[in-house]
């Protein structure tokens, strides 16, 4: 992909219309970086306009507005993001565009700034970041817009927080409660598999080997990896399949989607909360809640085993998720082998 080009382009021979004493300013300009052009120019843009003076938006690529570069972007994300990131992301640049239509770096740091103000969590203002990067990084490099307003903002920094996650009788409890082989599907494969909302959602039965108990999966990115489902899944799965007529999907819907999307199954979750008499859990909850009973049943060789099951990119980032985990592996290994515990009777 190329660069977009600079904001200005200076020529001394063409500029007749500028005064001498305003050559050397416009020549200075045409030699800053993009970014720093456009903080300029907006500058004079909101002067001018304090004076009646309109100064259009003119774009190498023709694009008036940002928005109208939507279509490239969402192109992109359907290849390189989840449908969950696809949907977060389009929400907050749709919602962020509409409320300022031409941004550049400073009205997007007051926008940042208002919604941490406003009580808005730092990891959404994050998201929220991330989203407007995604985006402005594609209109940028293929040109559709000269200037990238948030390539040098940095995230808020998130302090990280102990994660939420049932105790494993209440995922017991949550399966016990399902009424319909399609709630009990969709249960027994998220406690079976630990995959992700949007691997379970996009299943096609073609996906899945009855005899093996293997299913193919396919993550972020389109990683394909193979997971391990019990006995107990595969004759709840063999027993749905047959109340679907032949469709491709495991969890269809006859609506034009074709398939559940996070807002159905997570009523479906909060009903079946209700029912069993426990806290409110979501998909990735549980999905938290499956990987931590493995890390502490399987001993110091899960780790690996384990992030290959969630489908990490490496076991650095299973690490850094399930830390708790191993906190409280090395207190038992203290508490247990220290050369001051009580187990080791090393103290007279």
């Amino acid at each position: 992909m190329t660069k977009a080009p600079q904001v200005l382009e200076y020529h001394a021979d063409t500029q007749k219309s500028i005064s001498p004493e305003l050559e050397p300013t416009v020549a200075a300009l045409a030699q800053l970086p993009p970014q720093s052009q456009e903080i300029a120019i907006n500058l004079i843009r909101d002067l001018a306009r304090q004076h009646g003076i309109t100064v259009p938006h003119t774009m190498a690529s023709g694009l008036q507005t940002p928005i109208e570069g939507l279509a490239v972007w969402e192109a992109y994300l359907i290849a390189n993001a989840s449908e969950g990131t696809r949907g977060l992301y389009t929400y907050w640049v749709k919602r962020i565009l509409l409320a300022i239509p031409i941004p550049n770096t400073l009205l997007i740091q007051q926008h940042l700034a208002t919604e941490l103000q406003r009580g808005v969590s730092k990891s959404a203002v994050a998201c929220q970041l991330k989203a407007l990067k995604s985006f402005f990084n594609c209109l940028y490099d293929n040109g559709l817009w000269a200037s990238n307003p948030v390539a040098k903002l940095k995230n808020p920094k998130v302090g990280k927080k102990e994660r939420k996650i049932p105790p494993e009788e209440d995922v017991l409890r949550l399966l016990e409660a399902t009424r319909t082989l399609k709630e009990r599907s969709w249960v027994s494969l998220l406690i079976d598999t630990a995959c992700r909302y949007c691997e379970i959602v996009t299943l096609r039965w073609e996906q899945i080997d009855f005899d093996k108990r293997l299913i193919r999966v396919l993550g972020k990115g389109d990683k394909e990896r193979y997971v391990d489902i019990s006995t107990f899944t595969v004759n709840v799965l063999r027993e749905y399949r047959q109340t679907l007529n032949g469709h491709e999907a495991v969890f269809p819907t006859r609506d034009k989607r074709g398939r559940w999307n996070i807002h159905d199954t997570n009523r479906m979750l909060e009903k079946l909360c209700r029912r069993a008499g426990i806290a409110k859990v979501t998909n990735h909850q549980i999905r938290h809640a499956v990987a931590t009973h493995l890390l502490n049943e399987g001993g110091e060789g899960a780790i690996k085993s384990v992030s290959e099951l969630l489908g990490h990119a490496n076991t650095a980032i299973t690490v850094d998720t399930y830390i708790h985990t191993e906190r409280k592996r090395v207190q038992r290994l203290h508490q247990e082998h220290g050369f001051l515990s009580d187990s080791t009777k090393l103290l007279k």
